[in-house]
């Protein structure tokens, strides 16, 4: 967590479970909050209905047109479409218009236009929208840079739970933990969190944000968590965060999982387990990881490892600047 550039894409929406990916990014796909589908309707009906004014239908029509569902992919026409919606005062139909200019689909690419429809949309009370807005208005994307109304817009999506809101909201505080840090102002400790209020507030969203599976969410609290002395694997709930972080696929989870687990272990199976994360973080590129399943296999406790493989791995450990590794390849006698 902490100070990154936040890419404008389109991510998936209030509520929902989430992609990997690895930042944070625009929510909302062309899905919206109309959850009938495409299929409910026959597209004739849906254009029919849209041609007579139904804001719904529109917005179901510049899907179609958008994904190529049921007719021939057209940008143009689904851009259309929004924007007739949009006109008529429709949160969906602003919002939709505002992911076709930011992308550039079926429109020229116009930030300024984006950050107008996606102001009206979140005016309108669109929660994507609004969590879309404190990334623009932290960006300057279209407008002039403002964190204060970025973070208001961001504390009404969050409040809505949307998981994006939630986690960007986070990180924005961090940030001002960090930057007061920076500037060495003082701050009253509050319930434990040395960075006060702030603090306190931000490890709430992040909780928050992973308890709805977002990925760079869970990661984060259980780093957070790390730091702060808190158990990860035998404490925490239903498999625990680090399990929960490991399984999203994160090196340093991976390794500190298998890690722990591994002098827990009693049975084979056990230690097959602890292995398998040990090794997922090793062919990650983690340099300990490497050293450690190096190690195990060159003394032969690791179960499915042989000697070639370990000396493989504490080359590259090795390599890495790992200097245990290079002792052991020394008493190996490996040049």
């Amino acid at each position: 967590m902490g100070s990154r550039k936040i890419s404008i894409q389109v991510g998936k929406g209030k509520g929902a479970k989430h992609r990997k990916r690895g930042c944070s990014s625009f929510a909302g796909r062309f899905r919206g909050k109309d959850e009938r589908g495409l299929g409910s309707l026959a597209l004739a009906e849906t254009r029919k209905a849209a041609e007579g004014g139904d804001a719904a239908s529109q917005c179901l029509m510049a899907k179609a047109c958008l994904q190529g569902a049921g007719c021939a992919l057209d940008a143009q026409a689904g851009a259309a479409w929004y924007r007739r919606a949009a006109e008529q005062g429709s949160a969906e139909g602003w919002f939709g218009l505002f992911s076709c200019a930011i992308q550039g689909l079926g429109m020229p690419k116009d930030d300024a236009e984006a950050f107008r429809a996606c102001e009206k949309a979140a005016e309108l009370g669109h929660v994507d929208a609004m969590a879309n807005m404190g990334l623009l208005l932290l960006n300057g994307t279209g407008c002039q840079a403002d964190p204060a109304k970025s973070r208001e817009w961001l504390e009404k999506a969050a409040e809505q739970d949307s998981a994006e809101a939630q986690y960007n909201l986070s990180c924005q505080l961090y940030r001002e933990v960090a930057d007061r840090a920076a500037r060495g102002e003082a701050v009253e400790p509050v319930n434990g969190f040395q960075g006060g209020t702030a603090e306190r507030d931000a490890m709430f969203w992040l909780y928050k944000a992973a308890e709805q599976d977002l990925p760079e969410a869970v990661i984060g609290l259980t780093r957070k968590l790390y730091q702060h002395g808190v158990g990860c694997v035998e404490d925490a709930p239903a498999g625990g965060w680090l399990e929960r972080a490991a399984d999203l696929g994160d090196a340093w989870a991976s390794f500190e999982l298998g890690h722990v687990r591994w002098h827990y272990a009693q049975s084979r199976e056990e230690k097959m387990a602890a292995l398998k994360r040990i090794l997922a973080a090793a062919r990650a590129g983690m340099p300990h990881a490497e050293y450690m399943a190096g190690n195990l296999a060159v003394t032969g406790q690791a179960p499915s490892l042989s000697r070639r493989e370990g000396i493989a791995w504490l080359k590259k450990a090795a390599a890495h600047g790992v200097e245990q590794a290079k002792i052991i390849l020394e008493l190996e006698g490996v040049k």
